[in-house]
């Protein structure tokens, strides 16, 4: 499910929430780019891990941020929101 909270515009910037056992899946769908980029940055989606997300120019595209482990979620719940 996607959710919108502000209109599409050129200065808006996805923001990817990701669990570990998601990075392969997520990442698979990215540019090499910036596959190479997360791998270099050694993001794997722990708890309130940010990795920014490059674009082709080096401007920043987006970021994910990193929900944890099932166990960190239940701890945190609301670390999202």
């Amino acid at each position: 499910m996607s959710l919108t909270f502000a209109p599409d515009t050129p200065q808006a910037r996805s923001l990817h929430l990701v669990a570990p056992e998601d990075v392969a899946d997520w990442t698979a769908g990215l540019p090499g780019p910036a596959q190479a980029w997360i791998a270099a940055t050694g993001f794997v989606a722990a708890a309130g891990a940010l990795v920014l997300l490059p674009g082709p120019d080096g401007t920043v595209t987006g970021a994910a941020l990193g929900l944890g482990d099932a166990r960190a979620q239940a701890r945190a719940r609301f670390a999202v929101a």
